[in-house]
C-alpha cells in the first residue's frame, strides 16, 4: 500500500478545526497488523498497532521545528521539520503514523501513514528522513 492522508484529517483542515503552524506534530511507528483506513480512521484510537518497538516512546516522538509555508515556485502550502531519529529501537515497523497531538485520544488527528516496506531493526538508530520538498505539501 502506499502513503496515504486521511479524510478526516483533511475535513478537519479545510473546516479550521487544525492550525498547522501552532499544532505538535507527532510521528510513530506502527506494526504491520494495522492496515490504513483513508476513510474511517480518525484519531490514535484507530491504531491498535502502537508500540512496537522496544526503546520506542509510547506515542512516538514530536517533529520539532515544523513550519508552514508558501512555495511560489511549485504553487503550494509545505509543511516542513525536522528528520526525526528513534534511537535504540529493535523493532520490525511497516508504517510511519503522522499525527497531530491533541488533549486527549479523541483529538489526537491521524495526519497522514507512510509506508516504511518490510525491515527489521535491532537496538539501532532508525531515522525517517523527509522529503526535502516537506513532510507534506498542499497543491
Amino acid at each position: 500500500m502506499a502513503d496515504l492522508v486521511y479524510n478526516h484529517y483533511k475535513t478537519n483542515l479545510m473546516s479550521g478545526n487544525i492550525n498547522l503552524g501552532t499544532a505538535k506534530i507527532m510521528c510513530m511507528l506502527v506494526s504491520g497488523a494495522y492496515t490504513p483506513n483513508a476513510d474511517t480512521h480518525a484519531n490514535t484510537g484507530h491504531i491498535s498497532a502502537d508500540v512496537v518497538c522496544t526503546g520506542h516512546p509510547k506515542g512516538g516522538v514530536q517533529i520539532q521545528n515544523t513550519t508552514v509555508f508558501m512555495d511560489t515556485t511549485d504553487d503550494e502550502g509545505v509543511l516542513t521539520g525536522h528528520n526525526i531519529t528513534f534511537s535504540g529501537v529493535t523493532c520490525s515497523p511497516s508504517w510511519a503514523v503522522i499525527y497531530i497531538s491533541g488533549a486527549t485520544v479523541a483529538t489526537n488527528y491521524l495526519m497522514q501513514v507512510r509506508d516504511l516496506g518490510s525491515q527489521t531493526i535491532t537496538n539501532a538508530d532508525f531515522t525517517i528522513t523527509w522529503n526535502s520538498e516537506g513532510i507534506w505539501n498542499l497543491t
